[in-house]
């Protein structure tokens, strides 16, 4: 497949993404907070062991601390579950508006064109590979906004603090989405797969 091909193919799965653009939105918005109690569960623990290493502080004391501890990391699995939830409803109304698409053209096709192949291939190209990008919509793309802003949250949270380590997180920080993207592009070019087989 050459690179104009790809292009177009990329450029059609990221399209599809405006069927569902709310839940989208949405759970990149859970993705962000997520990130915002990631910051907050490191911020308390750090602040627990400081009490209890450095001041000697009992861990009587520390009801508090260790009771916000437990109710950030209660809230932050609920708002993972509620991202899950919310990315397979994105992904669900996608696929579903995708087979409705191919359906349509099947029938515009008429009987005599969808002859011309295999009643299987037919059967396994309305549900299961439109069915395999799922991911793609429910995670992937998701995931690429998150890969950019998260970071820069860890780095301002820690700048206050050490500057230096911020400064030097900071410059690593590009290596982040690249390590993410190469991850992503083995997904991407497996929805791209099963896009050639739907244009077939």
């Amino acid at each position: 497949m050459n690179k104009t091909r790809q292009k177009e193919l990329t450029r059609w799965l990221k399209q599809q993404s405006a069927i569902s653009q709310r839940w989208l939105n949405i759970s990149r918005l859970l993705g962000f907070m997520s990130g915002v109690l990631i910051v907050a569960q490191a911020w308390i623990m750090a602040r627990i062991l400081q009490y209890m290493i450095m001041e000697n502080i009992p861990r009587e004391a520390l009801l508090l601390p260790f009771t916000l501890l437990i109710l950030v990391f209660v809230l932050r699995a609920w708002v993972v579950w509620l991202r899950e939830r919310v990315g397979f409803h994105a992904g669900q109304h996608i696929r579903f508006e995708i087979r409705r698409q191919v359906l349509d053209r099947l029938q515009q096709a008429g009987p005599a064109w969808i002859q011309g192949k295999p009643a299987g291939s037919w059967a396994t190209l309305v549900m299961e590979q439109i069915d395999n990008m799922h991911d793609y919509y429910a995670r992937y793309l998701p995931q690429m906004a998150l890969a950019v802003c998260v970071p820069l949250l860890i780095v301002a949270a820690i700048f206050p603090s050490n500057w230096a380590a911020a400064l030097i997180l900071l410059g690593t920080a590009p290596l982040i989405p690249l390590f993410m993207a190469m991850v992503g592009m083995g997904a991407a070019d497996a929805n791209r797969r099963n896009f050639l087989a739907l244009a077939g």
